[in-house]
């Protein structure tokens, strides 16, 4: 005599049915891992592109070329360096006080700083007029926003090595790109002077405020366009140059 047997779990899975009712479960598969993703493409991109753009427009020699060739990297570009000590009497006329009469400022900012020509003429002092060379050792090139342009230079004295900077400039101050690549040397020729000790007053914030101070002041002025007023820095109209 058959027994019925009846499913007390009437709201069971279609699963667990299958299982009850004897049906073979199917075989679980794993599934294969994703396949892997192609390479990305290996041109250049981004820093890369600027750089690739730069090494077509060049024209010389980079430093990075003179770093090769059977062990002797750096040996022809840092050639001499540091070997000799600069003359009591070069050091003197390099590391002069800094003249007030000849100092200009930024009227937003209220720093002071030297022309480019009073650097020139220190060196020319210095070193003579064909004593020294500011070399540029790469193209201008830009900020990724394209706001700033820069470039690296090299400062040779009598066929040594003496320092490197960067020259940069906004083109928004410049007020063109051509005016900003062109004010690049001045940027580089105030940051390779400091090497040599050149105008350092103006590199210490008190002593820079100070003879800042002696020549310049803060006056109101009213932009005629908006009306409104900002501060901005002024020569004063009478000054006395210190008893140095």
């Amino acid at each position: 005599m058959s027994v019925l047997t009846t499913c007390s779990r009437p709201f069971a899975t279609s699963a667990s049915m299958a299982a009850w009712s004897g049906t073979p479960k199917k075989d679980y598969v794993k599934p294969s891992p994703p396949s892997t993703p192609p390479p990305k493409s290996s041109g250049p991109r981004g820093t890369e592109k600027r750089a690739v753009r730069a090494e077509a427009m060049r024209k010389g020699a980079l430093p990075t070329d003179l770093f090769t060739g059977n062990g002797q990297q750096g040996q022809v570009y840092y050639k001499n360096v540091a070997t000799q000590p600069l003359s009591n009497e070069i050091a003197t006329k390099l590391m002069r006080p800094v003249k007030v009469e000849d100092l200009e400022i930024d009227p937003d900012r209220g720093y002071v700083y030297l022309k480019e020509a009073t650097y020139r003429e220190m060196l020319d002092d210095a070193f003579g007029q064909d004593g020294w060379k500011l070399v540029p050792v790469t193209p201008f090139q830009e900020t990724s926003s394209g706001n700033v342009v820069y470039r690296a230079y090299t400062l040779i004295v009598n066929d040594r090595f003496v320092s490197e900077a960067i020259g940069d400039w906004s083109v928004a101050t410049a007020g063109s790109r051509t005016a900003a690549e062109a004010k690049c040397d001045h940027a580089a020729l105030v940051r390779v002077g400091k090497d040599l000790g050149m105008a350092s007053e103006l590199w210490d914030p008190v002593r820079s405020n100070q003879l800042r101070d002696v020549k310049f002041t803060q006056e109101w002025i009213v932009d005629p366009k908006l009306g409104s007023k900002r501060r901005v820095w002024t020569e004063k109209k009478v000054w006395k140059a210190p008893v140095l």
